[in-house]
């Protein structure tokens, strides 16, 4: 079974593992994947 996301979830697990691998900045990564800043280190 594949993984349920929240309705309001704006991201995947794919992408919270890119972005905790990722050596950028937070405001790099919010504009790579149309966050707002605040929400990437969560």
């Amino acid at each position: 079974m594949g993984n349920i996301l929240h309705a309001n979830a704006k991201t995947t697990p794919k992408i919270r593992k890119k972005i905790q691998e990722s050596k950028d900045s937070a405001p790099t990564l919010a504009k790579r994947y149309k966050l707002n800043v605040k929400t990437v280190p969560r």
